[in-house]
């Protein structure tokens, strides 16, 4: 696997002061750590926004490009504002290739699963699996053909086909990915008794209350006499 490349310029000073200035001009400074303690750490910068999509892309290992040459690294320890979500510095460590290096690597899936055809959905737990290799053996990204996965078919660490030199870290038992089952539409069962609506019309040969027999809406005269006596 080739490694992304950063350019690195040399600085001779350190502090919040610099720090500031190096910000407003886009770059972040950096420190390089000697491979196995053999050297001393340098200084240097390095430009942010570059640095940041090289970093998005893969696995957190680069070729450093120096004026005095190339060399390779993993990144230690990384500084991110988090709310402006800039990078704001980055520790390296010099490593070889025989060297055994601990890397996150992301994960891509492929394939549509035989349970989605059926209503089922695939969810990814992971994201970035955490693997245990060398920096020749480590790949770009881990692929998972999800095309043969059925409802309640999962994927976990253990069920990785990984190359020879690379381990997964983590619990075997851990959920990669995994096809949920279609949810439940709920009925709505209708009610047993029809819902009176506030003002409607009364049925037919219902008369309402306080109205007079054959007139609806109009009330009984008190006092009034049958037949017309006087």
């Amino acid at each position: 696997m080739s490694h992304p490349i950063i350019q690195l310029t040399p600085r001779a000073t350190k502090g919040t002061r610099e720090a500031v200035e190096l910000r407003s001009k886009g770059l972040v400074p950096c420190i390089v750590y000697g491979h196995n303690k053999t050297r001393s750490p340098e200084m240097f910068a390095l430009e942010e926004r570059n640095f940041k999509r090289q970093l998005e892309a893969g696995p957190k290992l680069f070729k450093l490009k120096t004026d005095k040459g190339e060399e390779q690294a993993m990144v230690a320890e990384l500084q991110i504002d988090q709310l402006s979500d800039l990078v704001m510095h980055v520790d390296f460590q010099r490593v070889s290739d025989q060297d055994t290096v601990i890397m996150k690597v992301p994960v891509h899936l492929t394939g549509v699963p035989e349970g989605a055809k059926t209503g089922g959905r695939l969810e990814l737990f992971l994201h970035e699996i955490k693997v245990r290799t060398t920096p020749a053996a480590l790949l770009p990204e881990i692929t998972i053909d999800v095309s043969m996965m059925n409802i309640f078919d999962r994927v976990s660490l253990a069920d990785l086909k990984l190359p020879e030199g690379i381990v997964a870290v983590g619990q075997a038992s851990t959920t990669v990915c995994m096809v949920h089952p279609p949810k439940k539409v709920e009925e709505v069962k209708p009610e047993a008794a029809a819902i009176t609506v506030a003002g409607a019309a009364p049925a037919a040969g219902d008369a309402p209350k306080g109205d007079a027999a054959g007139k609806p809406g109009t009330a009984a005269k008190p006092g009034a006499e049958k037949g017309g006596d006087k």
